[in-house]
C-alpha cells in the first residue's frame, strides 16, 4: 500500500498536453488540429515519438513551426509508458492531460476534462471516449467490444486517451511504469487509488476513437493487451474463466477427434464455426445483414484464440521476470 496522497488544489490553472506518438503519419496532423480547434486550448503541447519510420516527425514539426507551444522529442525505442514520462518530466505546468494519435478530440474535450483538476475537485479525471467504425469489420468490433458511455459506473478506470491529472500524483506513484509494454494506463490509475487521489468520471469529455481495420491488427493488439495485463497483475478473474471455458471446449473437441473420427469432423466442421459465428448475431440483428456472421466469427476467434495466446504469454514472461511478479497489482475482480 502507498502512502496516503495528499490533494493539492493548484494554484494556477496551465495545461501541459502529452502524446507519444510512432509511425503515425496517417493520423497526427488530424490530433493536432482537433488539438487546435479545442474551446481550451492546451498551453504546451509535448508529443514524444518512439522513433517513427515514416513521416511523423516531418509532420509534427511542420505544425511546430506554425504553434511554438507544439515541442517535439525524439526518444528512439521509448516505449508508451517511458514515452509518457519523459513528456510530463519536460511539461511546465501541473495539469497534465493526455491523448494518443489516433483519435479526435471533440471540440470540449479538453476544457471538461481538466474542469475538476483547476477547481481542486479531484485530482484524477478520467475522460470518455467513442469507438467508432467505417467498414463492415470496424462496425462489428464496435458492436462486440465498445460499451457505451452511459453504462460506465464511477468506478471506471480512465484510458491514457483520455486522461487528466496533477504532477502531483504521477510524482507520487512513480510516473507510468514503463516495464510494461500495455496496461500501463490501467497499472497507472490503479496505484494513484491506491495512493489516494481524488477521481472522477467526465462522461461528457468525449474523444472519438476508430477501432483496429483487420483482423490482423486486431488479434494483434488483443494478445498484446491481454499479455500485459497479465503481466501486471490485471486480466481479470471473469477473463480467465472465459480462457477456461474455451480451452476445456477445444479439450472436448480433440477428445473427441481422438475417441471417434466421425464424431471429431462432425465438430470441427459444425460446431467449431458455429461457436464463432455466434458472435456476428447481434451486429447481424442490428444491421440487418447476414454478412455481419462472417465478420462476428472473425473478431469473435480474434478475441478468444488472442486472449489465449496473450496469458500464456503473459504468464511465461511473469515466470521469467521476478522484477515483474513483484510490482504486479494481483488479479482484478471487475
Amino acid at each position: 500500500m502507498l502512502p496516503l496522497y495528499r490533494p493539492i488544489v493548484l494554484s494556477r490553472s496551465m495545461i501541459s498536453l502529452i502524446c507519444t506518438v510512432k509511425n503515425e503519419e496517417s493520423t497526427i496532423g488530424g490530433l493536432i488540429e482537433a488539438l487546435d480547434k479545442q474551446t481550451r486550448k492546451a498551453d504546451e503541447i509535448i508529443i514524444v515519438d518512439g522513433g517513427s519510420t515514416d513521416r511523423t516527425p516531418e509532420i509534427i514539426r511542420e505544425h511546430a513551426s506554425r504553434n511554438p507551444g507544439l515541442k517535439l522529442v525524439v526518444e528512439k525505442g521509448a516505449n508508451i509508458p517511458k514515452g509518457r514520462n519523459i513528456a510530463v518530466a519536460m511539461a511546465s505546468y501541473d495539469i497534465i492531460a493526455c491523448t494518443d494519435a489516433g483519435n479526435r478530440p471533440e471540440e470540449r474535450w479538453l476544457e471538461r476534462l481538466v474542469g475538476p483538476l483547476e477547481h481542486g475537485t479531484a485530482d484524477v479525471a478520467a475522460g470518455a471516449y467513442i469507438f467508432f467504425g467505417e467498414s463492415d469489420f470496424e462496425t462489428t468490433v464496435v458492436d462486440l467490444t465498445y460499451v457505451p458511455i452511459e453504462r460506465w459506473g464511477d468506478e471506471f478506470l480512465p484510458a491514457g486517451r483520455s486522461l487528466a491529472f496533477t504532477r502531483e500524483v504521477w510524482r507520487r506513484v512513480g510516473g507510468f511504469p514503463d516495464w510494461l509494454e500495455a496496461a500501463e494506463d490501467t497499472y497507472f490509475s490503479i496505484r494513484a487509488k491506491q495512493a489516494g487521489a481524488r477521481f472522477v468520471l467526465v462522461r461528457d469529455a468525449i474523444v472519438q476513437y476508430r477501432v483496429l481495420p483487420n483482423f490482423r491488427r486486431f488479434f494483434k493488439v488483443q494478445r498484446t493487451y491481454v499479455k500485459w495485463d497479465t503481466v501486471a497483475g490485471l486480466f481479470s478473474m471473469r477473463g480467465y474463466f472465459v480462457v477456461l471455458l474455451f480451452v476445456a471446449y477445444i479439450a472436448l473437441m480433440a477428445l473427441a477427434i481422438v475417441l471417434s473420427s466421425l464424431l471429431g469432423v462432425v465438430l470441427l466442421l459444425i460446431a467449431l464455426p458455429i461457436y464463432f459465428i455466434r458472435f456476428g448475431i447481434k451486429p447481424a440483428r442490428k444491421h440487418h445483414g447476414i454478412r455481419f456472421l462472417y465478420y462476428g466469427a472473425q473478431v469473435g476467434f480474434a478475441m478468444r484464440v488472442g486472449e489465449f495466446a496473450g496469458l500464456l504469454s503473459g504468464l511465461w514472461y511473469s515466470a521469467r521476470h521476478k522484477d515483474a511478479r513483484a510490482k504486479a497489482i494481483g488479479p482484478s475482480r471487475q
